[in-house]
């Protein structure tokens, strides 16, 4: 579907001769596609911008379109081609044969042990070779698995993922508990995305429910019962299925550990184990045969309130944090030209001077802007505006590793900037002050605002006006 809401099927967009509609999910369609430079299957991802669409799902497009061309492995779909934000948004890539393990555990219900090995060891192999790219995939779960007829595994849609060398925008944008609630990890419900383990979680959950058919804590999609995850004992394995071998359940529990400090330290190690069974260390989870009762859970429920451990993961270094972070705050579409060179002047010498700084570029979208904008709806907007972003940072010529593109509909413009540079640790605010006389009360309220409260340096740029 385009913006308007017209099928794609039969037109031809940057060569790729556009099929059927194969699936429409609730961020995007999926359609086939050819090209005469290619003689692979192809598919197309379109995201969803009509009416009523939520943000995230352009926010997870737009990370897929920056991490996914970035894997060239077996583990994730090879990328033949990204459509501009500003024209037609898709992503392109290779039609992986094989069956998900979504529909695998449908069809086969609880797996025997020698198929539990073998995919086992091929899904902790393919994280590992996307942690040592420096990704994390954060939506780890079968429906985003296929299992390849040679035997390994194809990791799909990387909407959530955090690349080190990019800019992280959910972490960005402050959205907590991104990701398919019964797989999350405890520290991802947090706030946290800069962990490899949190994928080791989501294989624990899996491996629970390839041997059982069932999960672990159960259909838990609620915010409460999300947050039970930080203190609650998963039901183990074997008091579902007592045949499974003690050695099974100790790799599984230990996946699902509430502290990552306490899981495997790779998802490699686990692979390993997974072929060598007898070298697994065996401590008292491996003797679980039934549920914990309530004293039990309330026993490390009381524990988590009291042991720091298993909060530190909200106040954990992320890896972008290690470079420092400039923020022009400006908008876009404004028609004042010279207010607009004026910041991009200030913003290209502040890169120039800290090559290796990165730099975010931010909108409000205040409520009289929205009115003015009769009909259109949130996503839309969201769009229009990061494109204008886009054109306005283009002349810079940061490499994309360097920049991102935030846009917030907000009737606070100064409280908005002031909590985005205060989560995302940001080093220096710029800011410009307009000479439009309607808006120049308002410009500065929100400078001073922003000047007196700001945790970090502020620059105010002004234009050069002509006499």
């Amino acid at each position: 579907m385009n913006r308007r809401g017209q099928s794609l099927s039969g037109q031809f967009i940057d060569g790729f001769e556009i099929g059927p509609c194969l699936a429409q999910g609730g961020a995007a369609f999926l359609y086939e596609c050819i090209h005469p430079d290619h003689d692979k299957s192809l598919l197309m991802k379109v995201p969803r911008l009509g009416i009523n669409q939520p943000v995230a799902g352009l926010i997870g497009f737009e990370t897929e379109c920056l991490v996914q061309p970035r894997l060239d492995m077996i583990h994730a779909p090879k990328v033949y081609g990204v459509g501009a934000l500003d024209e037609q948004p898709y992503i392109v890539m290779e039609a992986v044969p094989g069956r998900t393990l979504e529909n695998l555990i449908a069809t086969r219900g609880a797996m025997p042990l020698e198929d539990l090995i073998e995919i086992g060891a091929a899904i902790a192999r393919a994280l590992h070779a996307i942690h040592r790219a420096q990704v994390i995939h954060l939506d780890v779960k079968p429906a985003n698995m296929i299992l390849h007829p040679d035997g390994h595994i194809v990791l799909l849609d990387f909407g959530f993922a955090h690349h080190a060398q990019c800019p992280d925008l959910f972490y960005e944008a402050q959205m907590k508990g991104v990701g398919s609630p019964v797989y999350i990890a405890p520290e991802q419900i947090l706030g946290a995305r800069h962990d490899p383990r949190s994928d080791q979680f989501a294989l624990g959950v899996t491996l629970f429910e390839m041997a059982t058919g069932k999960l672990p804590f159960g259909e838990m999609e609620a915010d409460s019962e999300m947050k039970q995850r930080l203190w609650r004992v998963p039901t183990p394995p074997r008091s579902l299925r007592p045949e499974l071998p003690p050695w099974f359940q100790e790799v599984v529990l230990r996946c699902l550990e509430a502290n990552p400090d306490d899981r495997f330290p790779s998802c490699g190690q686990v692979a390993w184990l997974f072929e060598n069974p007898n070298k697994i260390e065996l401590t008292p989870r491996r003797q679980r045969t039934e549920a914990a009762g309530f004293w039990e859970q309330a026993r490390r429920w009381w524990r988590m309130r009291k042991n720091p451990a298993l909060q530190r993961v909200t106040t954990a270094i992320n890896p972008l944090d290690r470079a420092p972070i400039v923020l022009v705050a400006l908008d876009p579409e404004s028609d004042d030209e010279a207010l607009l060179e004026a910041l991009r002047n200030a913003t290209r010498r502040t890169m120039t001077t800290s090559p290796e700084s990165r730099l975010s570029c931010l909108s409000i979208i205040t409520s009289s802007n929205a009115q003015e904008k009769v009909g259109d709806n949130e996503s839309e907007r969201q769009h229009d505006t990061i494109v204008a972003l886009q054109h306005w940072a283009s002349t810079l010529r940061l490499p994309e590793n360097q920049l991102s593109m935030h846009v917030f509909e907000e009737s606070d413009a100064a409280q908005r900037i002031l909590s985005f540079a205060e989560h995302n640790h940001v080093d220096l605010i710029i800011l410009g002050a307009s000479h439009a006389n309607n808006r120049i009360e308002r410009v500065r309220s929100t400078m001073t605002r922003v000047v007196s409260r700001a945790h970090c340096s502020v620059i105010v740029v002004r234009p050069h006006v002509v006499e």
